[in-house]
């Protein structure tokens, strides 16, 4: 797979967290992604991307320290050589979801309890029309 190609897969992947980059590979970027790739394939580059965002645990830190994940979510530092296993390894359990909050996670029980309880009603409908 051509740098190009793969470019167009990392830069899909950067802007399933909001962050646009150029859709063309020109100079410096170019020369990094063509040496990443003799170690690395597209799959692992993708996979990185999400393991930066896995590993600060989200691009939003809230957590009151001076580190700004969001204002470092570039390729280049994506793709720094100390650092890029490990984003790989991380990566590889796919896209980074924001945890629920104690709202949204209450939300979801009580709308699959609806879901199970409109079921039970629709099959005992048709236990009902049946012994009829």
């Amino acid at each position: 797979m051509g740098a190009d190609e793969v470019w167009g897969q990392v830069a899909e992947a950067f802007s399933f967290y909001g962050k646009r980059v150029t859709p063309r590979l020109r100079g410096a970027r170019r020369k990094l992604i063509e040496r990443i790739l003799t170690e690395y394939d597209g799959e692992e580059l993708v996979a990185a991307v999400h393991g930066y965002v896995r590993f600060h645990e989200g691009l939003d830190q809230e957590d009151g320290s001076d580190f700004n994940p969001r204002k470092y979510f570039t390729p280049e530092s994506v793709f720094r050589l100390e650092k890029i296993e490990s984003r790989v390894e991380l990566g590889f359990d796919g896209p980074y979801q924001k945890p629920l909050s104690r709202e949204d996670a209450v939300k979801a029980r009580q709308e699959a309890a609806r879901q199970k309880v409109a079921a039970a009603r629709a099959a005992r409908e048709g236990q009902k029309l049946r012994a009829v």
